[in-house]
């Protein structure tokens, strides 16, 4: 049993290997006419050809074959899953669910204002706002601007001080309002929803350079008149940078003669130093300042100076005098005196304020007399106005079977018509430059060994 086994077995692989020996894919299938007949040998070589060619074909195949595996194994593939979203919690799902970055959701409504979904706006400002010292309800006195310097009348100084912080004052919250309006009017365009985190980090970007850039139109401003007035070399009112000194005579002919008091006056007219007489006012220097002191004292009042022009002192002094209610009570002899100085001192900035105690009035106006910003950005308001219906979830693929099957199929199917007619074509024309060579060389060794090499003579002849 065994033995018949064994024979079975020797039959069939003696058949495997008679099936591969002549297994041919190119067998010529074209009948020549009886009037021309295949002589024998042709036929030997025809056959050797195709079995050749058949055996290169195999071979050309599989090796291509193996590369195509590899390739679409190794290749990723990208697919696109379409979901419905419905509302903003089911959006939320979906971000639970998958990736924010891999969701797509196409807006049907692309542009918005910010004021759809973002508040900005002032959350406390400097307390020179609403403190009385700096609404003018108090101011009732009567200065003249004759008699003593203007240095020493304090109480003149501080009046223009309070008047003119009170104007910076209405005219920062008159901008504020107004770059703020414009601001939130600004509209933003996106084709796609915008990922919550990215959203919030762009809007306080564009938050923080706003505040940054606000003050600058308003310091432009400040800037252009100081340097007008200083330009123009203006005459003060209240003699701050000329010293004007008149001529009174009860003379009728000095009256009379118009002519000979303007000489005299301008004869007598010159500019006032500062810092020690180290700095004149006819420089038109910004850096000129005095320190301004207590009436009939040399005490320094605190931060307080003052300057060619009460727009320049005031811009370089600070109001740390009225953060202190001894300070106050000293002022209290000169100015407000129906107000309790307990009522008038600035409350102390909170440590995320924009300003310090000792901050200058150029720095308060550097941010707008603003202490704290509110801003509130709302993402959900932005969903509602963006109104996505739909997301697209694209997710990456790797070595799925039936995508490597099919295109490797799909590309060897191109390959199989094309080797089949480039194969035997290269055999054959392979085989008779063989042939042809062959030929070459055998005539060539022929030739050297039917030829007659002449014999030399011998000397003895």
């Amino acid at each position: 049993m065994f033995k018949d086994y064994h024979i079975q077995l020797r039959l069939l692989f003696f058949k495997i290997i008679q099936f591969v020996k002549t297994f041919n894919l190119f067998e010529s299938k074209s009948a020549r006419s009886p009037a021309a007949p295949t002589l024998e040998h042709e036929k030997e070589r025809k056959l050797k050809l195709e079995l050749i060619s058949t055996r290169v074909y195999i071979l050309v195949l599989f090796l291509s074959t193996i590369p195509i595996i590899v390739y679409t194994s190794l290749r990723t593939t990208s697919e696109t899953k379409t979901l419905d979203v419905s509302s903003y919690d089911n959006y939320q799902k979906l971000l639970n669910e998958y990736s924010s970055n891999a969701l797509s959701c196409p807006c049907t409504t692309i542009s918005n204002q910010y004021s759809n979904f973002l508040s900005i706006a002032p959350n406390s400002t400097h307390p020179v706002y609403h403190k009385p010292l700096f609404i003018e309800n108090w101011i009732g006195m009567e200065f003249s601007f004759d008699g003593i310097p203007i240095e020493k009348n304090l109480p003149l100084i501080y009046l223009f001080y309070v008047r003119l912080t009170n104007i910076f004052c209405i005219f920062s919250q008159i901008l504020v309002e107004r770059e703020v309006k414009q601001f939130l009017a600004t509209p933003y365009t996106t084709s796609f929803l915008i990922d919550k985190e990215q959203f919030k980090n762009y809007f306080n970007l564009q938050i923080d350079q706003f505040q940054k850039n606000l003050p600058s139109e308003y310091r432009r401003l400040i800037e252009m008149v100081r340097v007008t007035t200083s330009a123009n070399s203006l005459m003060s009112a209240t003699k701050t940078n000329y010293q004007w000194n008149f001529v009174t005579s009860t003379s009728k002919e000095i009256f009379l003669h118009l002519q000979q008091i303007l000489p005299i006056v301008q004869y007598q007219t010159k500019p006032k130093y500062y810092q020690n007489h180290a700095c004149s006012c006819q420089t038109q220097s910004k850096l000129c300042k005095e320190q301004l002191y207590w009436t009939n004292t040399k005490i320094p009042i605190p931060g307080m100076y003052l300057s060619c022009y009460f727009i320049d002192g005031l811009l370089k002094s600070t109001f740390e005098c009225f953060y202190n209610v001894t300070c106050l009570k000293k002022l209290q002899v000169y100015m407000f005196p129906e107000y309790n100085p307990a009522q008038l001192v600035l409350e102390y900035p909170s440590n995320s304020s924009l300003y310090k105690m000792n901050s200058t009035v150029q720095q308060l106006l550097d941010v707008l007399f603003v202490e704290e910003w509110f801003r509130n950005i709302t993402y959900e308001l932005y969903y509602d106005k963006c109104k996505p219906r739909e997301c697209h979830y694209t997710f990456i693929k790797r070595f799925e079977l039936i995508y490597v099957i099919t295109t490797t199929f799909s590309v060897l199917s191109g390959l199989v018509k094309v080797f089949h007619v480039l194969i035997p074509r290269i055999i054959e024309i392979s085989h008779r430059l063989f042939q042809y060579f062959k030929r070459r060389r055998s005539i060539r060794l022929l030739a050297n060994t039917n030829r007659i090499n002449p014999i030399e003579p011998s000397s003895s002849t």
